[in-house]
């Protein structure tokens, strides 16, 4: 597995608004929502930061 940045992803409920740009953004389809509830693969996950940048309330 090739991995481009390093660390895991957090994700900030509270700020979240829910609008899953980040689930649409990711490349390897590791972002999911399962009962308004952020979950992602973080063995498929290469770290590449697509899904907090496209995060409009920074939440992740």
């Amino acid at each position: 597995m090739h991995t481009i940045g390093e660390g895991d992803l957090v994700w900030d409920s509270e700020q979240c608004a829910l609008c899953r740009q980040c689930e649409e953004v990711c490349p390897l389809d590791c972002i999911s929502f399962k009962d308004d509830k952020f979950s992602y693969t973080n063995e498929r996950c290469w770290r590449c930061g697509r899904c907090a940048r496209v995060c409009p309330e920074g939440s992740l």
